[in-house]
């Protein structure tokens, strides 16, 4: 009987299926955003490869019917280099040999980008062979554009510019002496150090008559202008990239222990908030003495690029803490959310080595 009440019963509904967890959400988004800023910062920065290396041209052939002069320079010194100015001082050797005594050129010779310019000691001696050769010393205050957008990996060409002031290429033209051009030995200008000086010649045109009432309007002229290029490079790029950086990486690093500062007994909300406050001022106000002191607050340079990828890890650590917050008042588990805060951390870390070492080697490029 009971075996037969047993067999008649209804079978017993399936055991309810247990709550799903919830799913943990994972802040891709956040993630992203960090990532374009990353990304922007280096693209932002390719420009902060190292400025075009000009290099000396061949001599150009003379026109004919024109004299030519070797000209050559040694450069003494390098003086009073101002930046913010965009100005350095020079002392150098000049000289000239030409076929003919009619021809001086150090006489008619204009530096183009010169503010101020003296001549000293000149001298002109009549050679055996019947060349003329003309010497003088120069000093001068010359107008110079910094490029500092690789600081402190920067590269600077320091050119000296000349033409002749009546002369124009179908009448004069200049060769360069490369052999003898130099540069003094040890030569620097303030953080900088001069590797080699070089000299070239081009033509320089000028689409104008001068107001010359007998020329037709219009008229093009052309005069050889030689460049003189003393290329230097820091003298201690790696102290300075230290010293420039001694704010922004461990503010980087504090931003980094940020994301593991989580504990389940205590609230670290605001811990991690407050960090990532002190950390945004501390990168803003060193990019900001940074460029004031390179007089650099148009165009963006590699400590920039740094400051701007350091600031969004800052950023990005203020969001994370803010969703780790509403993921635990939602009930996610803890040990969830703190695992996720984990990952972040060392994403960040990885993300901003990686790209930090782009920047740099765009600048050292």
């Amino acid at each position: 009987m009971k075996v037969s009440l047993l067999a008649d019963a209804p079978p017993l509904p399936p055991p309810p299926a247990p709550p799903e967890a919830p799913r943990q959400r994972r802040p891709q988004r956040l993630l992203v955003v960090l990532l374009v800023a990353a990304t922007a910062a280096a693209i932002g920065a390719v420009g902060l490869s190292s400025p075009h290396t000009p290099s000396p041209t061949d001599s150009l052939p003379p026109a004919p019917g024109a004299v030519s002069c070797k000209v050559g320079f040694y450069v003494e010194s390098l003086h009073d280099g101002n930046v913010t100015a965009g100005t350095f001082s020079a002392d150098l050797w000049a000289w000239s040999v030409c076929p003919a005594g009619s021809v001086k050129p150090l006489d008619t010779i204009e530096f183009t980008n010169a503010n101020n310019v003296q001549k000293s000691f000149e001298s002109t001696t009549s050679e055996r062979n019947g060349t003329v050769y003309s010497s003088a010393r120069v000093t001068g205050q010359f107008r110079h554009s910094y490029e500092l957008a690789g600081y402190p990996f920067d590269r600077q060409h320091f050119e000296i510019q000349f033409e002749d002031t009546g002369a124009d290429s179908a009448q004069l033209a200049y060769s360069p002496d490369e052999a003898n051009t130099a540069c003094a030995p040890h030569l620097s200008l303030e953080d900088w150090s001069v590797s080699r000086c070089s000299l070239s010649v081009d033509r320089h045109a000028y689409a104008t008559n001068f107001g010359d009432p007998g020329e037709v309007s219009g008229t093009v002229h052309t005069y050889d202008r030689g460049t003189l290029i003393m290329a230097a490079t820091r003298s201690q790029p790696v102290t300075e990239y230290l010293k420039s950086t001694s704010i922004i990486y461990p503010s980087v690093l504090l931003i980094i222990i940020s994301f593991f500062l989580m504990t389940e007994a205590t609230n670290t909300l605001g811990a991690r908030m407050s960090t990532a406050g002190g950390a945004l001022f501390s990168v803003a106000l060193s990019m900001k003495a940074l460029s004031s002191q390179l007089n650099a607050d148009n165009h963006l340079t590699l400590m920039d690029g740094i400051g701007l990828l350091a600031l969004a890890c800052v950023v990005f650590a203020g969001g994370t803490a803010m969703w780790c917050q509403r993921r635990l008042d939602e009930g996610v588990e803890f040990a969830q959310v703190r695992t996720a805060s984990h990952r972040l951390g060392w994403t960040v870390l990885a993300v901003f080595v990686a790209m930090n070492a782009l920047l740099v080697a765009l600048a050292v490029r």
